[in-house]
């Protein structure tokens, strides 16, 4: 565990990896499993950011590899937490991308905002 600063905040992160021969290591599925379809299990390893006076994830990040050297297939996401005016932790921003060989081969970002907060009113008694 390291310390460091994130949205001003300071905070601990934390590694974590799951080796591809651990049960509960990242399958990916190919195609069509009943028409032969490939399965393919990756290593995943990534970072838990918290912040240091209250303990809550500021970020969470994972990167997924299989394949040799020249073949190499990555998949990297990072999903960044805030707290909403309701006073909930919640996902602001999420950001995805897959790499074959070292290349960008796509990227999706997705922001988060505009939170409602849904109540049901109970009819007086």
């Amino acid at each position: 565990m390291r310390s460091s600063v994130y949205a001003r905040a300071a905070a601990f992160v934390s590694r974590w990896l799951l080796s591809r021969r651990c049960k509960q290591a990242l399958t990916v599925f190919r195609g069509d499993s009943a028409a032969g379809g490939a399965t393919e299990r990756l290593s995943v390893q990534g970072e838990i950011w918290v912040r240091e006076v209250d303990g809550l994830p500021l970020r969470i990040t994972m990167t997924a590899s299989a394949g040799s050297e020249d073949k190499t297939l990555r998949e990297e996401a990072i999903v960044d937490y805030g707290m909403s005016e309701f006073g909930t932790l919640l996902p602001v921003e999420t950001t995805q991308r897959e790499l074959r060989s070292g290349e960008e081969v796509a990227q999706n970002k997705f922001s988060y905002r505009y939170f409602h907060r849904f109540e049901v009113k109970r009819p007086a008694e």
